[in-house]
């Protein structure tokens, strides 16, 4: 009875997790945006060695649910990171100074600065998202209109910390927390700016 139990409630809270989420990106993403989203650990880090220093379920479904049929920004670093191809049912826009980069993914181009990449986005008819790395975020964030930050709630090894969020520009409007088995739990905030 205890093991049926506990797998409805498993069931239940997966459900409600994934409602959730889409109540959440339905008030946030009311117009196309541009958004910066990340994890970051409980001292701030977001890297190691150009990749994610966890393996956090809850964390990759919210990102996968937040950015579906979405366009990814982020730098060559991040881009190869990721194996140099763009995520299933995402296109992404790689920001490199490297003239000479190509790639062979068909749904991944390439600019090669911000301007390159704001001229572009403005053509877009979906929401961006700003993914990383660091750099980009910094390059990026004067034309963010939402901030999307997870907190995984333990510590890691890593090499690559984000700056904190400026709340004499930015106001949160949402917070939820999202558990997984026994992963650590994740807390998702929703900033804008005030």
């Amino acid at each position: 009875y205890s093991l049926l139990y506990s797998s409805q409630l498993l069931a239940l809270s997966q459900s409600f997790t994934t409602h959730c989420l889409s109540i959440r990106k339905a008030k946030i993403m009311t117009k196309h945006k541009l958004v910066a989203i990340w994890a970051e650990d409980l001292n701030g880090l977001i890297g190691f060695n150009n990749h994610l220093p966890w393996h956090n379920t809850a964390d990759l479904q919210d990102f996968k649910e937040t950015t579906l049929n979405s366009y990814l920004i982020m730098g060559r670093a991040t881009f190869e990171g990721m194996g140099g191809k763009s995520l299933p049912h995402r296109k992404t826009i790689v920001l490199t100074s490297d003239p000479n980069y190509t790639t062979n993914d068909v749904n991944t181009t390439i600019v090669h600065s911000v301007d390159q990449a704001l001229a572009l986005i403005k053509t877009l008819h979906s929401n961006v998202f700003v993914c990383g790395g660091k750099s980009i975020y910094k390059q990026f964030m004067p034309y963010v209109d939402t901030i999307i930050k997870t907190v995984i709630s333990d510590s890691y090894l890593g090499d690559t910390y984000i700056d904190p969020i400026n709340t004499s520009i930015w106001k949160e409007i949402h917070c939820t927390k999202y558990t997984h088995l026994q992963e650590p739990p994740i807390i998702v905030s929703t900033f804008i700016r005030k």
